[in-house]
């Protein structure tokens, strides 16, 4: 298995931000929107058709912001067939995925349930040290190439502090996609600070996703094996997984 090692401490502060700099996004990929972010058939969703334990689940990491869509998505998408009536809205193929968009998650829609899951936070500098990896630059045809990037972290980390609540939130992506990683967390610059929980989301299989029809194939989930133990927080991630170490203040 292999190992990285992680350190955060209140004075490797960054700074104040807006929230509409740091923060994530969520790309239309398979089942992250159509499935797990909106499917109106699930009993966990409300009126819009939004799953509330989805976004209730952000709202407890803190994450500050979300950019909707992101990612390559975003290069190819007319967002003006995502506005207006349902019934008039036109699909369309999604040429950085190559998938077919309904558009029934549009413009108004993204904005509305990012404000369901909002929240405010302080940016952290995470000191990781994990192992690396090359991506070879790639060409789909003549007119679209991808660069290549090299010594990228297989361990991905950000942090958000919210002080004024006594909360910190911890943001780690394993982007193994052939090993777990044991992570060790140095957390001794925050005393008085209590670990509260690790959770993870990940698949069994690449091919596992949510759909109408199976809705709950991949959930987050508390890891609970992750435990505090001298200033440091060991936790086992999962390959491929998305993670959140959660800790609070004590009063």
């Amino acid at each position: 298995m292999k190992k990285a090692k992680m350190t955060l401490h209140p004075d490797f502060r960054i700074g104040e931000i807006s929230e509409r700099l740091f923060g994530a996004f969520l790309e239309p990929i398979g089942s992250m929107v159509n499935g797990s972010m909106y499917n109106p058939k699930h009993p966990a969703a409300d009126d819009q058709g939004f799953r509330k334990d989805f976004y209730e689940a952000l709202k407890k990491t803190g994450l500050p912001a979300v950019r909707l869509p992101g990612g390559n998505f975003v290069s190819g998408w007319q967002w003006k067939d995502s506005i207006g009536s349902m019934e008039q809205r036109k699909t369309h193929l999604d040429t950085a995925w190559f998938q077919v968009i309904p558009n029934d998650v549009g413009h108004d829609e993204y904005l509305q349930w990012a404000e369901k899951a909002g929240a405010e936070g302080v940016s952290l500098q995470c000191e990781v040290s994990c192992d690396r990896y090359d991506i070879p630059q790639y060409a789909i045809d003549d007119m679209n190439q991808y660069g290549g990037f090299t010594d990228v972290q297989t361990i991905q980390a950000a942090a958000a502090l919210n002080e004024e609540e006594g909360e910190l939130n911890v943001f780690v992506i394993n982007g193994d996609s052939e090993e777990t990683q044991e992570l060790e967390l140095d957390v001794r610059g925050f005393d008085g600070w209590q670990f509260m929980e690790h959770v993870e989301m990940s698949a069994e299989k690449p091919t596992d996703v949510d759909t109408y029809e199976h809705p709950d194939a991949i959930l987050p989930r508390v890891n609970g094996g992750t435990m505090p133990e001298g200033g440091f927080v060991k936790a086992i991630l999962e390959k491929e997984s998305w993670n959140v170490l959660r800790f609070r203040k004590l009063r």
